[in-house]
């Protein structure tokens, strides 16, 4: 059951060292020109939390994905039971987070676009 977790651990840490770089491809660019006014701000600040979104759910999707494999592959062990709770857990939160910053991101911008 070790020589399980420990290979599964080891898979489901090179696919989080891969995962993210699709994410952070997919989303925005930072500008290339320097900041010369509110709107140029307003394009960083929107470009940063578009990363930390990508970033945070593709952390909260690999979570969830290690919490259900400990889940299903341990089941009669309540450690093993309690671990992938654990991780879905605060799979959940961190997708919350990231959900709870989307909200936050027109308030921000709105101090920037007078």
């Amino acid at each position: 059951m070790n020589k399980i977790n420990s290979t599964l651990n080891r898979w489901l840490i090179r696919a989080a060292l891969f995962l993210p770089a699709g994410a952070v491809l997919a989303v925005e660019t930072l500008p290339d020109a320097p900041i010369k006014s509110k709107e140029d701000i307003a394009k960083f600040v929107t470009s940063i939390f578009n990363w930390m979104s990508g970033i945070v759910f593709t952390l909260g999707v690999i979570a969830i994905l290690i919490a259900a494999i400990t889940y299903m592959a341990a089941p009669a062990s309540e450690e093993a039971v309690k671990k992938a709770k654990t991780w879905l857990l605060y799979a959940i939160i961190g997708i919350g987070i990231a959900l709870l910053a989307q909200g936050v991101k027109p308030l921000l911008l709105s101090f920037f676009t007078v």
